[in-house]
């Protein structure tokens, strides 16, 4: 893994809009949700994690039917509930 540390005093934005560039182009890479993810989506989660990701919005769907936990940034990243019912 590869822990990205940079300080406040720069272009912050543009370092890890860079690196987010990076892991898109990179197969292999997985990026943490925890960190800078401004702009990784459910598409770009759906690549890194294939079938795995699919079968976590089925159990997602399922526990949460009507979306009462989404919000934006869950949306952003998962997807709508709704899509996947």
């Amino acid at each position: 893994w590869l822990n990205l540390c940079v300080n406040q005093s720069g272009a912050v934005g543009d370092f890890y809009d860079a690196v987010e560039d990076w892991v898109r182009r990179t197969p292999e890479a997985r990026c943490h949700l925890g960190k800078w993810c401004e702009t990784i989506d459910a598409d770009d989660l759906a690549r890194m994690h294939g079938a795995r990701f699919d079968r976590f919005r089925e159990v997602r769907a399922a526990a949460d039917p009507a979306g009462r936990f989404a919000n934006p940034f869950t949306e952003r990243l998962l997807g709508a509930i709704s899509a996947r019912t």
